[in-house]
């Protein structure tokens, strides 16, 4: 098999057959920038490296806001169907001290999240939702906020702020995310130290031929 596959392969070669083969381009890219990639890896960061980066690149690294919620849902409300309404008597309820529990429809949602990352409630009910929480008070009920889920009523018990973490917290992010840069500069340095033995001509045949 080994000596079938070096055969073919040989006389391929030789007759051109990789030449135009985008695949097979692909794949020889892919071993050269693997290589480029081996060799930026040999040492490790230090220290000084790794607080530059994380200077240099801090919304890599910055933590979301962390909120705890109560949360009550409807059905979005269409023109004339009363439901404005019934969303102004469930917040003067739950307001009044209300069990949250017995307004609303029933849903598979939590009525109460703890401590969830603002970046992980957006990707639950949606960024337009998320935003009201980040921007409103703590400790009262507001809405209806809108959502992927329907309109809630929503009330905030604990919000800490985002922060940017220090080396020793988001060290081992940090590293990997230094490694992914430096990897990435090889494999362009590479590229532009070979691009300098090749002289590039852009042929422009977008004009036709020229008129006699």
């Amino acid at each position: 098999g080994f000596v079938r596959d070096e055969v073919l392969y040989r006389e391929g070669v030789a007759l051109g057959l990789a030449r135009d083969d985008a695949m097979i381009k692909r794949r020889v890219r892919q071993k050269l920038e693997v290589l480029a990639e081996e060799e930026s890896s040999a040492l490790a960061p230090t220290e000084a490296e790794l607080a530059a980066h994380l200077k240099d690149n801090p919304e890599r690294f910055r933590q979301p806001p962390v909120l705890s919620f109560e949360q009550v849902v409807f059905d979005a409300p269409a023109p004339g169907d009363g439901s404005g309404a019934a969303l102004e008597a469930a917040m003067a309820s739950v307001k009044q001290g209300a069990d949250p529990s017995t307004v609303g429809r029933r849903s598979m949602l939590p009525g109460r999240a703890e401590r969830r990352p603002l970046d992980l409630v957006a990707r639950e009910f949606g960024e337009g939702f998320a935003q009201a929480l980040a921007d409103a008070p703590t400790q009262e009920w507001f809405g209806p906020v809108p959502s992927v889920f329907g309109v809630h009523l929503v009330r905030i018990s604990e919000r800490a702020p985002g922060y940017l973490p220090t080396l020793d917290e988001a060290r081992k992010a940090v590293t990997t995310d230094w490694e992914n840069t430096r990897r990435q500069a090889a494999v362009e340095a590479n590229y532009r130290r070979l691009l300098e033995r090749y002289e590039v001509v852009v042929e422009d045949g977008s004009q036709g031929p020229e008129p006699r």
